[in-house]
Formats: C-alpha cells, sequence, structure tokens
C-alpha cells in the first residue's frame, strides 16, 4: 500500500496543480492554433504562468460548491459542475478573476445545459475510465516514490486528454456567445 503521505502529495497534485496546469497550456495552445499560430512550449508556459493561480482559484471554488451541492442533495452539485465547468479556461484565456470566471462559464453554458452535460458525461468515461484501470493496477506498486511518479503521470495524460476536450468545448460554446 502506499504511504498516507504519498496518496496526499498525490491528491494535491491531481486535484488542484495538474488540472489548472494543464488546462492553462491546452488553451493558450489551442487558441495559438486556431489563430495560425505554431505553439511553442516555452512561450505557452510563459502566457499561462500568470493565469494558474486564477484557474487554481477557480478549480477551489468551483471544488467546494460542487461538493457542498452534491453533500445537499447532489443535483445542485451536477448543475454547478456543468454551469462551472469552463471556469478555468475563460480564467486563462479572458483573464478574469475566479468569481468572475464562474459567471461567464455559467453563461456559456446558459441554454446548452444538456447537451454540455451530455458531452462532459461523453468524455468523462472515454478519457476517465482508462485511467482509472491504470491507476487500481498501480496499487500494487509496493514503492510509495515510483507509485506517486506513476500515477502523476497516468493522471496527467487523462488530465491531458479532458483539458483538451474541454477547452475545444469552450471555444465552441464561446464562438456562438462571445
Amino acid at each position: 500500500e502506499p504511504s498516507a503521505a504519498a496518496g496526499n502529495v498525490l491528491l494535491g497534485l491531481t486535484s488542484l496543480v495538474l488540472p489548472a496546469l494543464i488546462t492553462a497550456l491546452h488553451c493558450v495552445v489551442v487558441r495559438d492554433l486556431g489563430e495560425g499560430r505554431v505553439p511553442r512550449l516555452g512561450e505557452a508556459l510563459r502566457e499561462a504562468a500568470p493565469r494558474i493561480a486564477a484557474a487554481i482559484g477557480v478549480v477551489l471554488l468551483s471544488s467546494a460548491a460542487v461538493f457542498a451541492g452534491l453533500v445537499a442533495l447532489v443535483v445542485p452539485g451536477v448543475l454547478l459542475m456543468v454551469a462551472w465547468y469552463f471556469g478555468a479556461q475563460v480564467a486563462v484565456l479572458e483573464r478574469l478573476a475566479p468569481w468572475e470566471a464562474l459567471q461567464r462559464s455559467w453563461a456559456l453554458v446558459k441554454g446548452r445545459w444538456w447537451s454540455t452535460f451530455g458531452a462532459l458525461l461523453l468524455s468523462g468515461l472515454a478519457f476517465t475510465l482508462p485511467g482509472t484501470v491504470m491507476s487500481i493496477l498501480l496499487t500494487t506498486i509496493g514503492n510509495g516514490f515510483v507509485y506517486v511518479v506513476a500515477l502523476t503521470l497516468a493522471q496527467a495524460v487523462t488530465l491531458s486528454l479532458t483539458a483538451l476536450f474541454g477547452t475545444l468545448l469552450y471555444f465552441s460554446h464561446r464562438a456562438t456567445r462571445p
């Protein structure tokens, strides 16, 4: 079994830092591609870096509210999870503070909640299921360091696919509701 410390480090990385970082980078890269520019990792990191704190703020705020909604009655948590899904993309690309980014995400999803929910559900199944299987397989590793590194890499791939899909869906929503 991995140690509790290894599990806590992994939880912090996979629930706050990695999603914000990966989403921020995907936002900048997809935007650059859409504008006909060849994305460069260094440039994408430099541009995204100042917005990562706002993206982490969005993830913290939305996660707390979604958790509270899920505990309360489940439905409010699911409603917020979908309505605020684009918060990190908005924080990075539209340069809004966390609360304003969540409000903007709500506006982008308004009138398209069910189609957004369906797209997120299908992508979640497609991207998360293989990652979950990999996570289960990795629990057999006895070395805490190797476990954290391997699971972080597996989660990064899953998060990358999820962030790419979410970013493309964000641009789709934004194109029809600027």
